[in-house]
């Protein structure tokens, strides 16, 4: 009789039934996110020109904000509306809307990204929210981006100090709201020794696709799990320093998401985390595997083995995954 195991450890949201007889069962990989953002608020003249700016503030990315990175991805949600307000509430994880919403707009001038080539390697997502001249008057204390459904962030406008102060905008004027929203990608590396059968395998994971690569996997969070590539490759190894990874590694690519089936495990609100399984059957992916590739939409990781796994056609190769984001 065949043996089943459930593959994911107990400690997951679910599990997956595989038939273990002929298995090659990899270690996890693990990737973890860390986000924060800023406002700035600028006054801009008929004219085109800026008449004044706010001081850059930094915001709450809230629970809800947290919580749709898993469900609906982050750019429909932040990129939903821009709102400002008159009210004064300190912003908390649990706020849904504006304490005293004034306006709103769903115009948005450009988005660009950029990134960082050192540590902490972060990659930049500026986001430009524009009202209509005259649409909003008055001096404004809040701040959030967000959609209908609620806030992604929120923020008090405060001055340089960090006090809480108010941004006039006066009727001939066009308010011009900048969001910029940074991911930090995991710079510590994940090691370990598995066992396959009598063999043992060492393994380094880490990030992958720091720079170099456009679009920029770290750039823009978001939790959906894109695919998995193979780099098979006997001799072929990691550098040991972060700023080699920055483009796609090197070795034999044997087919980018060649027969790998997915399995996602249901995201559960305020956990923050997404996990699932790529299983490859038999009569895929089979030869020397020395360093994997996946991307999870917004996120790159490698994983390396030493020395190279072998994978028959007799076996299935299975790789728990999980994506997790958090406040910087």
């Amino acid at each position: 009789m065949a043996e089943r195991k459930r593959c994911r450890p107990t400690n997951y949201l679910s599990e997956w039934d595989i038939d273990m007889t002929n298995a090659i069962q990899l270690p996890e990989l693990n990737s973890k996110a860390r986000l924060s953002a800023t406002y700035q608020l600028q006054a801009r003249r008929a004219d085109g020109s800026v008449s004044r700016k706010s001081a850059v503030f930094k915001n709450l990315i809230t629970d809800f904000g947290l919580d749709h990175l898993a469900i609906s991805g982050c750019r429909s949600l932040y990129c939903g509306k821009c709102y400002v307000g008159t009210g004064t509430a300190v912003p908390s994880f649990s706020d849904t809307a504006l304490a005293v919403p004034l306006a709103n707009t769903a115009s948005f001038s450009g988005t660009q990204t950029s990134s960082e080539s050192v540590s902490p390697w972060r990659q930049t997502t500026v986001t430009t929210a524009t009202f209509p001249t005259g649409a909003v008057v008055g001096n404004l204390t809040e701040v959030g981006f967000g959609d209908t459904a609620g806030l992604f962030s929120r923020a008090l406008v405060v001055d340089g100090g960090g006090a809480p102060t108010a941004f006039p905008i006066a009727a001939d004027e066009q308010l011009i709201v900048v969001y910029s929203l940074v991911q930090y990608p995991p710079l510590v590396d994940a090691t370990g020794t598995i066992s396959i059968g009598s063999n043992s395998y060492d393994y380094v994971s880490r990030a992958n696709f720091l720079v170099g690569y456009n679009p920029n996997p770290w750039a823009f969070p978001s939790s959906s799990t894109d695919g998995v590539a193979y780099r098979a490759n006997s001799a072929y190894g990691l550098n040991d320093a972060h700023g080699d990874l920055a483009p796609l590694p090197g070795g034999v690519n044997v087919n980018p998401d060649f027969g790998f089936s997915k399995a996602a495990d249901a995201y559960v609100p305020g956990s923050h985390y997404v996990s699932g399984t790529f299983t490859c059957p038999p009569a895929s992916g089979n030869g020397l595997l020395r360093l994997m590739v996946v991307n999870f939409g917004s996120a790159s990781c490698q994983i390396r083995y030493t020395p190279a796994i072998t994978k028959t056609s007799t076996q299935t190769l299975v790789l728990p995954f999980s994506f997790t984001w958090a406040r910087a």
